[in-house]
């Protein structure tokens, strides 16, 4: 640090001493300038991307939101129950007659009935069948009142 009362013997030497100061001191500014600058840009650069993180974040948290509420609903033991039974039951099925029903299988003769079957006639017949048993179920109903009015 400098005395502020310089005497001869400690005087600045060169043709202009304060103004080299001057000239350190301004140079020192520019660079803390830029650093501030190269901060300042930094800082906004890294609150936009966390800006546009929040935003993607926010959607992805509202598409799956309703997932996670389906999810909370399912009954996890049940499932694994369920999964088990499947998978002893995959387990007990008899592959190899599986594939020789399958090669014994005429796709041919399936192809030509398919091909011959009347989609209208049997359209109808699924109909009348349907009416039939409603029929059916109005008359079984019926029958029942039958004793509760004697």
């Amino acid at each position: 640090m400098r005395d502020p009362n310089p005497t001869p013997a400690d005087a600045p030497s060169g043709p202009n001493p304060p103004y080299d100061d001057l000239k350190k001191l301004r140079r020192d500014l520019r660079v803390t300038r830029i650093f501030c600058a190269v901060s300042s840009l930094l800082t906004l650069l890294l609150l936009a991307f966390g800006s546009v993180f929040y935003l993607t974040v926010r959607e992805i948290q509202a598409e799956a939101e309703p997932i996670v509420q389906q999810l909370s609903y399912l009954n996890i033991p049940e499932v694994n129950r369920a999964l088990e039974q499947f998978n002893d039951t995959v387990e007990n099925v008899n592959w190899p007659e599986i594939s020789q029903s399958l090669e014994d299988f005429d796709v041919d003769a399936f192809n030509n009935v398919l091909q011959d079957l009347d989609t209208e006639e049997l359209s109808k017949a699924l109909k009348n069948l349907n009416t039939a048993i409603e029929n059916l179920e109005r008359l079984g109903e019926t029958l029942g009142k039958l004793p509760s009015l004697f």
